[in-house]
């Protein structure tokens, strides 16, 4: 009969073994930890990001709404200087 894999006889006694139980279960709760932390901080960079990104739109915008009021001005205030 072949010999076990000592992988498979670590993972069969860390459903009976208190002590792997509990390692197991610190480990668990570590991780759970560490990417709730990670997602945390990388959720607040995307709300970060999604609000520097509305405001450039709006000013885009904005400057575009400028721009065309300037023109317009512009365009209106040559035609009345001249007579047209």
């Amino acid at each position: 009969m072949p010999e076990a894999l000592p992988g498979v006889d670590a993972i069969c006694r860390s459903f009976t073994d208190q002590k792997l139980l509990a390692a197991i279960a610190v480990l668990i709760k570590q991780q759970r930890w560490f990417f709730g932390v990670i997602s945390g901080f990388m959720l607040l960079v995307t709300v970060g990001l999604f609000k520097a990104t509305i405001t450039m739109m709006m000013t885009w915008d904005a400057r575009k709404m400028i721009c065309r009021k300037i023109k317009h001005y512009r365009a209106t205030r040559v035609k009345q200087q001249t007579g047209q």
